[in-house]
């Protein structure tokens, strides 16, 4: 089984990962950067407009990309997402929001760049190591 079941709520173990990954990131990334306490919290701000930003767009795309739904069965909107096209465009968005924010904010370009680097990478191997770790425990 691929959820975890509370009462009336299933998770799936996806969600979990990806908190547990987002959780370990902050964590990681706090201690890279205790050095630029200030950047740090404009840094994660800014991160966390983008990844609201990008969720927005993920989900609500397929508006964009099918828009009879609007007029056929407009409850589906909540269902469904905008697939591998709204994931592209919602990707694309959040990148150039963020980039537009560091340029307004005037970051230090390799400061800006060692953070975004380091934050994805660290969200990439704590979630691919947790998934792991669940799939070890959870399949004996």
């Amino acid at each position: 089984m691929e959820t975890i079941v509370l009462g009336p709520l299933l998770i799936p173990y996806k969600w979990l990962y990806f908190i547990l990954a987002g959780i370990t990131t902050y964590i990681t990334v706090k201690i890279t950067l205790k050095e630029n306490k200030s950047f740090f919290k404009m840094f994660m701000d800014e991160l966390t407009n983008a990844l609201f930003l990008w969720f927005l767009f993920y989900k609500f795309s397929i508006v964009l990309f099918r828009p009879s739904i609007l007029f056929e069965r407009p409850i589906e909107i909540l269902y469904f997402t905008g697939g591998s096209k709204g994931l592209l465009l919602g990707t694309f968005v959040a990148v150039l929001f963020f980039i537009r924010k560091a340029y307004k904010n005037k970051w230090s370009v390799p400061l800006t760049i060692h953070a975004a680097v380091y934050t994805l990478l660290t969200f990439i191997i704590s979630y691919w190591i947790i998934h792991t770790l669940f799939a070890i425990f959870l399949n004996q």
